[in-house]
């Protein structure tokens, strides 16, 4: 059986690609699962009240502009000036909330995470803002726009294309992603009054990439 695990952007499993929240002490690292001990395992090792995750640090590939700052960092929270190779990164035990899975997003956004701090950080907090968005009471009523959106993900989500509706409808008909009707060009809205479908449908949007969900239309 395949051990899985929830994270804040979904499901993981062994050999997903994740990255560290940038509040964590280990944060904005990338990198690889090889492990998952489920909380309450023999095989559990922390005092966690979650699932154990290793992951390895260590081989994500970053530039050496990176493996600077993270010798740096690692090195602030253990004391002691060790260069990259020598870090203690190959096994580190997280828990799911301080974690994203990356494992399907694009190889030159991937790329850009093992760069710099920076770029990692801005990645991360544009996941984590899109997940606060889906925390707002009276979610159906709000005011959500859209970016960078993937048809082709759209399609694998299972929505349609309606010409007379002006965008993408969920195949559950609770959520239309609208590209060509006004006033509503650019927004996401809830044709079902059940707040929790179209919740559903805009955390699997986020989940799958499929898009990048926001509150402002010029950010």
């Amino acid at each position: 059986m395949i051990k899985t695990a929830k994270v804040i952007n979904g499901k993981i499993s062994k050999y997903d690609w994740v990255i560290t929240v940038p509040s964590e002490e280990y944060g904005c690292l990338v990198g690889m699962i090889f492990q998952i001990d489920p909380f309450g395992s023999p095989d559990h090792e922390t005092k966690n009240e979650t699932d154990d995750i290793h992951v390895n640090f260590m081989n994500a590939g970053y530039s050496d502009k990176r493996k600077n700052e993270i010798a740096e960092q690692i090195s602030e929270l253990y004391g002691e000036n060790k260069p990259f190779d020598e870090l203690p990164l190959d096994d580190v035990i997280m828990y799911p909330d301080g974690l994203i899975r990356i494992t399907d997003i694009e190889s030159c956004v991937f790329k850009k995470l093992l760069e710099s701090y920076e770029n990692a950080e801005a990645f991360c907090n544009q996941i984590l803002d899109q997940y606060k968005i889906l925390e707002c009471e009276d979610i159906n009523n709000i005011k959500i726009y859209y970016s960078n959106i993937r048809v082709n993900k759209l399609i694998r989500l299972g929505y349609s294309y309606y010409i007379m509706e002006g965008g993408y409808i969920s195949k559950d008909k609770a959520t239309i992603i609208i590209d060509n009707r006004q006033p509503y060009i650019g927004q996401i809205l809830a044709l079902n009054p059940d707040e929790q479908k179209h919740r559903d449908n805009l955390h699997e949007l986020i989940s799958s990439g499929a898009l990048v969900i926001k509150l402002n239309k010029q950010l």
